[in-house]
C-alpha cells in the first residue's frame, strides 16, 4: 500500500475539530447560566426559605395531623365504643363531651392557622 492510498483510507476520519469554538461555546453556555440561572434560583431559594420559616409548614402540617388522628379517635371511635358497651344513664352527656372536644379541636386549629397567617409580613 502506497503512501496516497494510506491517506486515502484515513481521510474520512481526518476531520478538523474547532476546539476554539467548542471552547467559546462552553464558556458562553456557563456565563449564560451565570447571569441568567443562577440568580433566578437564588431568588426562588430565597422565597422557598421565607415560606418554609414564616409558615412553618412541617410544624403545622404535623400538628394537623395529630389533631386530626385524635379527631377519628374520640368523635369516631370512642363514642361508637361508648355506644356498644356502656348503660344509658350518662351516654348522652358522655356524647356531648366528645362532640365538644371535637369542636374545640377544630376550632382550636382553624385559629392557631388564622394568628399564623396574619401575622405574615411579606416585603
Amino acid at each position: 500500500m502506497t503512501e496516497t492510498e494510506a491517506e486515502g483510507m484515513l481521510a474520512p476520519f481526518r476531520h478538523e475539530i474547532l476546539f476554539e469554538r467548542i471552547i467559546t461555546d462552553f464558556f458562553e453556555r456557563v456565563i449564560l447560566i451565570q447571569n441568567k440561572i443562577t440568580p433566578q434560583i437564588k431568588e426562588l431559594s430565597y422565597k422557598l426559605n421565607l415560606f418554609q420559616q414564616r409558615l412553618e409548614i412541617k410544624k403545622y402540617l404535623s400538628l394537623s395531623l395529630i389533631f386530626t388522628l385524635m379527631m377519628l379517635i374520640v368523635g369516631i371511635f370512642l363514642p361508637l365504643f361508648v355506644h356498644l358497651y356502656w348503660n344509658p344513664p350518662y351516654i348522652k352527656t358522655i356524647e356531648l363531651l366528645f362532640l365538644i372536644i371535637i369542636v374545640l379541636s377544630y376550632a382550636s386549629i382553624i385559629l392557631a392557622f388564622l394568628k399564623k397567617a396574619l401575622e405574615i409580613k411579606f416585603k
